[in-house]
């Protein structure tokens, strides 16, 4: 019941961000939350989460480029600091909310190519006890993606580098659910939808959608 719970509950909240809903219930008289120390690994191995396409993309393409939005949550995280610094606290999980875009045909064989992708700066809200400010990653360039970043028929890769000195970097990678899947299939072989709102999660064993989350502060 509780693995129920924790699904339906990491759905809605996804689904929330991807509406463009807040990460955060009010402001507090407290003291801001410290960063995370430069140098600190964050590594995940669950997620879920949706990735919306305006429009989708097909087999023959219908427009000229493609705006995406990502909302995800991590779980069954893990940190490390950097060697001879203590990280303060324990996080548990991270949620990630970003927007982006990729170039040309809103066709299948352009969504899988790294050098396509751009994006504006992408947020990470961390799990933790005690609480930690959010990372923020910079925006991308058009061909700014590393080179495994791709959206296919089995699922999507981002490997994001950041502008500045930290964070370094960010890697997520994740499956398809088998309802998207059949989705992005029948897509990739037709007209792309005007809009497409892919359901994913953990990747499997065989999985070519790796790391799941891997987070370099």
């Amino acid at each position: 019941m509780g693995t129920i719970k924790a699904r339906f509950g990491a759905i809605a909240l996804t689904t929330a961000l991807l509406a463009g809903g807040s990460l955060l219930a009010g402001s507090t008289a407290s003291a801001a939350p410290p960063a995370i120390p430069p140098g600190s690994t964050v590594t995940c191995s669950q997620i879920s989460g949706f990735f919306r396409m305006r429009p989708g993309i097909g087999a023959t393409s219908t427009s000229s480029g493609v705006k995406w939005r990502l909302a995800a949550v991590a779980n069954n995280c893990t940190a490390t600091a950097a060697s001879g610094a203590v990280l303060p606290g324990v996080i548990s999980g991270a949620i990630v909310k970003g927007d982006g875009y990729f170039i040309g045909p809103n066709t299948c064989t352009n969504a899988a190519a790294a050098a396509n992708y751009g994006a504006s700066t992408m947020k990470v809200q961390w799990i933790s006890t005690p609480a930690f400010a959010p990372t923020t990653y910079s925006a991308v360039a058009t061909g700014g993606f590393n080179a495994a970043t791709t959206t296919d028929l089995t699922g999507l890769t981002h490997d994001r580098n950041n502008a500045g000195p930290t964070p370094v970097s960010l890697q997520l990678g994740a499956d398809w659910t088998a309802a998207t899947a059949a989705q992005i299939a029948t897509d990739c072989s037709g007209t792309p939808p005007n809009q497409r709102i892919a359901a994913f999660q953990t990747p499997g064993t065989s999985s070519s959608h790796v790391p799941v989350f891997v987070a370099q502060i």
